[in-house]
C-alpha cells in the first residue's frame, strides 16, 4: 500500500513498488515535480538559479541521491527533502552531491547521517567563500596518517636515498612529478610528469607523461600553485621531506570545479647526473584530516 508523504503538504507517494523510481525536483514551495516538468531548463539553472534540490529515487540499488546547491537552494525545498528522509527511514544509502564553491561527493549508510550532514553544510549557505586550497602538513616520521601508497613510496625512498637509478623507487616513477630549478635563471622545470600521477586524472590534458619546458604557474590557477610551491625550496636546498593533506578546487571538463582530497608527498632525489631533483608522490584519497564544511 502506498504510504503518502505529508511533508510540506505534497502529496508525495512511495511504495514498494517501482512507480516512484526516478529522478525528481523540489522547488522553492517544497512541491515534488517529475523530472519530465524540468527537461527544457538546464540542470545547473534548476540548482543555482531557481534553488531546487534533486532527488533520485533507486529501489533496485537501496540508494537514495540528493544534490543541491548549498548557496542557492531555497529553505522549503531544504526542510521537504529532510522531512522526506526522516520520514522514509529504513536504512538507505544516501549519496549526497552537492556544490559549495565546488562539487563534493559523499556517500553516508543511512538516511539520518544524511540529514546531519545537509543540516551541517547548510550553516554555510551565506558564509564567505571557502578557501579554495586547504592544506595540513604533517611532521609524521612513521607515516602514520598517509594512505598505503604514500607509505610504501616513503619507504622506497628510505631503502635508496633518494637514488633515481635504484629498482626501490623506479616503481613510483610513473605516479610521480619530477621537478628542478634550472641554473641559468632558477626557473623551477617539470623534468617528467608520471603517465599514472595522480594530476593526470585531476586535470585534463595537464600532462601525458612527456617532458615540460617549464612549470605552469597559471594552471589550474596562480594561487594553487603559488601553494603548492610554497615547500619545494625546503626540499630542493635542505633535503627535507614534505608530507600534506590538501582539499583544493579543480576544474571539471564541463567547466565546473570539484573539492578533490588528496595526500601528496615531497622528496628529494638524485638524478643519475649527480644532481638534485625534487619528486611529488601525489595519491587522491578520501582519507584526509582536514576539515570540510564543519560546524557546530
Amino acid at each position: 500500500m502506498p504510504r503518502k508523504f505529508r511533508a510540506g503538504n505534497s502529496g508525495f507517494y512511495i511504495g514498494k513498488g517501482t512507480h516512484r523510481v526516478g529522478r525528481y525536483w523540489v522547488d522553492d514551495a517544497g512541491v515534488w515535480k517529475s523530472d519530465d516538468c524540468a527537461k527544457d531548463i538546464p540542470p545547473w539553472a534548476l540548482l543555482k538559479h531557481l534553488g531546487m534540490v534533486r532527488v533520485d529515487i533507486s529501489e533496485s540499488q537501496g540508494v537514495f541521491r540528493v544534490v543541491l546547491d548549498v548557496r542557492a537552494a531555497c529553505a522549503k525545498a531544504i526542510v521537504e527533502v529532510l522531512d522526506f528522509l526522516d520520514f522514509f527511514r529504513c536504512g538507505r544509502v544516501v549519496d549526497l552531491e552537492f556544490n559549495c564553491d565546488g562539487w563534493v561527493k559523499e556517500r553516508w549508510a543511512s538516511e539520518l547521517e544524511a540529514i546531519f550532514r545537509i543540516e551541517k553544510v547548510m550553516m554555510f549557505q551565506t558564509k564567505k567563500k571557502v578557501d579554495p586550497v586547504m592544506m595540513m602538513s604533517f611532521e609524521d616520521p612513521l607515516m602514520s596518517a598517509a594512505s598505503s601508497v604514500i607509505q610504501q613510496g616513503f619507504k622506497a625512498w628510505e631503502e635508496c636515498d633518494g637514488n633515481i637509478e635504484h629498482e626501490a623507487i623506479k616503481r613510483f616513477l610513473p605516479r610521480m612529478l619530477i621537478y628542478q630549478r634550472r641554473a641559468k635563471d632558477n626557473q623551477l622545470m617539470a623534468l617528467s610528469r608520471g603517465t599514472q600521477a595522480a594530476f593526470n586524472k585531476v586535470l585534463p590534458g595537464w600532462g601525458d607523461g612527456s617532458s615540460a619546458p617549464a612549470f605552469d604557474f597559471e594552471y589550474p590557477s596562480k594561487y594553487y600553485n603559488d601553494r603548492m610551491t610554497e615547500a619545494y625550496d625546503r626540499v630542493l636546498e635542505d633535503g627535507e621531506i614534505c608530507f600534506n593533506h590538501i582539499r583544493a578546487t579543480m576544474p571539471r571538463p564541463d567547466g565546473e570545479a570539484a573539492w578533490v582530497p588528496y595526500q601528496r608527498l615531497l622528496l628529494p632525489l638524485l638524478l643519475a647526473d649527480g644532481s638534485r631533483a625534487l619528486g611529488c608522490l601525489s595519491h587522491l584519497s578520501s582519507y584526509n584530516e582536514i576539515p570540510f564544511l564543519e560546524s557546530g
